[in-house]
């Protein structure tokens, strides 16, 4: 009986355990906070990476590219949590899906130009 209890009590509490870390921004004050601070960080390092995008090698604009790759995944995460609710955190997460993705125009224009 205590095994079968046990077991029970493992199975209900295992779901528990793991829904503070999946919960809605809605339903966690605190998550959307970090979350809001998270995507502004994400855009401060989006720009700092084009401050100097003219006098770029062609390698650190293709780094550039992987680091916006990884920038867009995590925003869209942080989206399919639920987590952009204010004006800030749309424009943030607009600006890194913006500026990601021209690298390769970019570069075209310059090699054909």
């Amino acid at each position: 009986m205590f095994k079968k209890f046990t077991l029970l009590l493992a199975v209900l509490l295992i779901p528990i355990s793991y829904a503070s870390e999946y919960s809605l921004c809605s339903e966690n004050k605190g998550k959307q906070s970090a979350r809001s601070n998270e995507i502004h960080n994400i855009y401060l390092a989006d720009q700092k990476d084009r401050e100097n995008w003219n006098n770029l090698s062609r390698e650190e604009m293709f780094e550039v590219q992987n680091r916006d790759l990884s920038r867009r995944k995590r925003i869209g995460e942080i989206f399919g949590e639920g987590c952009l609710n204010s004006a800030a955190d749309f424009i943030n997460a607009a600006m890194i899906y913006q500026c990601s993705g021209l690298i390769a125009l970019d570069t075209f224009v310059r090699e054909n130009s």
